[in-house]
């Protein structure tokens, strides 16, 4: 064994996988196992298929299909998650549920159709922001119903804008750019896109059991829902 240049990239992900497989034994929302098995589970299989990516991109002869498992694991977490983004956030506005959710879903099988078969990172970007403006929709009708809470919708805020700086980061390539050779081992791009989409990833969870604590429950227990517009 040696350190070789994707090694950081393993080791940011791998630390990321047993951070969130220990979330998922820890089962923290009660009244909704279904929806915590799932989310949590996405992220687990996200960091996973980077991992394995990362391991034998150049080990194999089938390069594309490490790298097609690696991106479907990243629009899986976005995919999945969804659900009980939306099913949390429209706890006081139960109506709007479906409608959020037939939105999403058919950008979302597009995109990610489109990203799998895209034979550049920026094709895949692309596809990326179009799955992320439709998620920024929902989120901004949320933020005008004031449906959650101004920490969790702050926090899916900053989990988008950590998601773009580590897409900026990588396609731009700095800041191996600016000073060659000198990071190639660590902290380049791509070791700190991975860091970023960690961030953001857990910026997801924090926010999801932010609606599931205050709004979901609140809305079952009857007190979450007083104050929200008509």
């Amino acid at each position: 064994m040696r350190i070789h240049n994707e090694t950081a990239n393993i080791v940011t992900h791998l630390g990321a996988f047993g951070v969130f497989v220990y979330l998922l034994l820890s089962q923290l929302w009660p009244e909704a196992p279904w929806l915590y098995y799932t989310s949590v589970a996405s992220l687990v299989v996200c960091m996973l298929n980077s991992v394995l990516y990362h391991t034998f991109m150049n080990m194999t002869a089938h390069y594309d299909t490490w790298l097609l498992l690696d991106v479907l694991g990243i629009f899986g977490c976005f995919f999945v998650c969804e659900v009980a983004i939306v099913w949390f956030g429209f706890a006081c506005f139960p109506h709007l549920r479906s409608p959020s959710l037939l939105l999403y879903y058919p950008v979302a099988f597009f995109a990610i159709y489109k990203a799998g078969r895209a034979e550049t990172m920026a094709d895949r970007a692309k596809y990326m922001s179009v799955l992320g403006l439709t998620r920024g929709a929902i989120l901004l009708l949320r933020m005008y119903l004031a449906a959650g809470t101004p920490f969790a919708l702050r926090t899916y805020v900053a989990m988008d804008v950590v998601g773009l700086l580590g897409a900026v980061l990588n396609v731009s390539k700095v800041p191996e750019r600016w000073y060659p050779g000198v990071f190639d081992y660590a902290c380049n791009s791509h070791m700190l896109m991975h860091l970023c989409a960690f961030a953001a990833l857990a910026c997801c969870y924090i926010a999801m059991t932010d609606d599931y604590s205050s709004t979901y429950l609140g809305a079952l227990a009857g007190t979450a829902c007083v104050h929200v517009r008509g």
